[in-house]
């Protein structure tokens, strides 16, 4: 199953009523604080650190998260200029030392489209508009890996489970509370067959899932 909507930017929607003025605040605070850094294939200790301290423990099903090797070789062969018109991004929302969350982003020449693999704050972070931040730098590079083609990016979609499908390996959040989350931010469920991330980036041009 996937979260998507028409892509528009965190600006456009509605979010009257989403939030208390003391957590809009405090969200704005936060926000302040934290830097978006895109990692590349230079940046292996940080990727084995968030990797191992960070991920492993939000996605506790190996199943479901991509492996180190992998996320190192795709941006690798990124920085190659191997995949083309199409991209790959690994975002960290940091405060200083700290890593607050992050998320993977593919952009997909042919739909010209955004396919969010996964975004995530660690559980210190949570309610204070770190995933928002991620979901506006995501929809930014996305933005532009489409104007690299010479058109306006059609849409951006989310990974994430059917809520209604139990799975064998505990989530790490409700997922009635995360699809909740994506909802807020202007999401809506798109039923959509899986396909396998290595189906998705065939060399030079990565496949839709759906």
């Amino acid at each position: 199953m996937k979260s998507a909507s028409p892509h528009e930017g965190p600006q456009d929607r509605p979010t009257e009523g989403a939030f208390p003025l003391a957590e809009m605040e405090r969200s704005t605070a936060m926000n302040s604080a934290v830097q978006m850094r895109e990692l590349t294939a230079a940046d292996g200790a940080l990727l084995d650190r968030f990797y191992t301290e960070i991920y492993e423990r939000e996605f506790p099903d190996p199943d479901e998260r991509e492996s180190l090797a992998n996320i190192a070789s795709y941006l690798a062969l990124r920085d190659e200029g191997w995949f083309g018109l199409n991209n790959y991004h690994v975002v960290l929302a940091c405060s200083g030392e700290d890593v607050l969350g992050g998320c993977i982003l593919d952009y997909l020449e042919l739909p010209n489209a955004g396919v969010l693999e996964f975004l995530f704050t660690v559980a210190a972070a949570r309610g204070q508009g770190v995933g928002r931040a991620l979901l506006a730098e995501a929809e930014r590079l996305a933005k532009a890996d489409a104007l690299r083609t010479g058109r306006a990016l059609e849409w951006i979609a989310a990974e994430m489970n059917d809520p209604f499908v139990a799975t064998e390996v505990p989530d790490n959040m409700d997922p009635f509370v995360r699809a909740r989350i994506w909802h807020r931010w202007g999401f809506g469920a798109l039923d959509c067959r899986m396909c396998s991330r290595r189906c998705r980036r065939s060399r030079g041009r990565p496949k839709a899932c759906c």
